[in-house]
Parts: C-alpha cells; sequence; structure tokens
C-alpha cells in the first residue's frame, strides 16, 4: 500500500537521431506502509500538466496502486484536481522548495537570498 507520492520533473534535452528535442523525464516516487521508498514510474513527455498526470494517476490505478495517502506536488495549476479525479481521499501539500519559490514571486520589493 503506497502512502506518499512526490512527483519532480527532471527537465533535459534528449538526442533524438534527426535533432535535439527539449522533453522531461517524470518519475513518481512513495514511501510505502513499511517506510520503503518505491518507484512507481518514469516516463518521458514533450509538456508537463493535467492532462498527463491524469493519465499518469490512472494508470498507476490500473496497475495496482490502490490508495495515496499524501501527494507533494510542484504547484502545477490542474494537478490537484487530477489527482482528486482518481484518489478523491489525497491530502495534496505543496513542496516546500516550490512554496518558498511562490512566496517570494508573490511578495513586493526585493527579497533576500
Amino acid at each position: 500500500m503506497v502512502e506518499a507520492s512526490k512527483q519532480p520533473a527532471i527537465n533535459d534535452t534528449m538526442r533524438d537521431p534527426l535533432h535535439r528535442l527539449g522533453k522531461m523525464l517524470v518519475d513518481s516516487l512513495a514511501l510505502n506502509s513499511e517506510g520503503e521508498k518505491e518507484v512507481l514510474g518514469l516516463w518521458i513527455e514533450q509538456t508537463e500538466g493535467a492532462k498527463f498526470w491524469l493519465k499518469v494517476r490512472n494508470e498507476l490505478k490500473n496497475r495496482g496502486l490502490n490508495d495515496v495517502l499524501t501527494a507533494v506536488v510542484d504547484g502545477l495549476h490542474g494537478f490537484p484536481a487530477a489527482i482528486a479525479t482518481v484518489f478523491p481521499l489525497t491530502t495534496v501539500q505543496t513542496c516546500i522548495t516550490h512554496l518558498l519559490a511562490i512566496c517570494r514571486r508573490l511578495s513586493p520589493g526585493k527579497t533576500a537570498n
């Protein structure tokens, strides 16, 4: 039973035989009920959006993932709704690094580094 998941994306430019394509390697990590880390999957995508995450969540559910207790996300618009569609009881939390970045962006004037 997976209790938590976090989805960081690694942006990289991957080589294609014909030309360079900007793609992302997206992974989904989890902690199981014994506290062990698990890799739920890896996906290579052109863009990261709510439709993509809905597809990922449905894929994980079809592969046997029963429930997600807490999802730590990066603040992508539509991501919480995509999670709630497949796992309605999941608590969605913004990653602290992204939360601080949002606060800095919204605060007036200069902020200390």
